[in-house]
């Protein structure tokens, strides 16, 4: 049986996570309010849809996602019938991998140099295929992309 993340521990870290960096952060601060304080929503309560057209305030989430990741075990996936190679390393079908989510936060070869710093420029500066390696290796969207630079343990 696989256990269940989501609850009000991981949406508590989450949302502190968030504030954290943007209070420690007073440019991303100013950038996030004056966004959010221009954008063209329907009443004081920013609707989700209304949220996803604020493009920095998404950055930030994900940014603040990366950086604190709400999940402190391993993620944990058996590897299929046909067995895998990581790194020419094969691995049995039936073998439970896992990768550590805050090893994958701070993948240099998918958020740079500065992986570990909250820059949520990052997401909106990326070229489509850096984009696309930084949310394969981001686990709070993709829990399947698994990267071979990234540490797995085997059990």
């Amino acid at each position: 049986m696989w256990p269940s993340f989501a609850g009000s521990d991981t949406t508590a870290i989450t949302l502190r996570s968030i504030f954290f960096h943007l209070l420690k952060n007073p440019d991303t601060y100013e950038k996030a309010v004056a966004e959010a304080r221009s954008a063209n929503v329907s009443s004081d309560l920013v609707t989700y849809s209304e949220s996803l057209e604020m493009h920095y305030l998404q950055a930030c989430i994900k940014e603040g996602l990366r950086m604190q990741p709400a999940v402190g075990m391993l993620l944990e996936r058996i590897v299929p019938s046909e067995g895998m190679n990581l790194d020419g390393v094969h691995v049995p079908a039936g073998t439970i991998i896992g990768i550590n989510p805050w090893v994958a936060a701070r993948d240099t070869n998918a958020y740079g140099a500065d992986a570990d710093e909250f820059r949520p420029e990052r997401w909106l500066e990326a070229s489509p295929e850096k984009l696309k390696l930084m949310e394969r290796n981001f686990l709070a969207v993709s829990l399947c992309g698994l990267s071979v630079d990234i540490q797995l343990m085997v059990f």
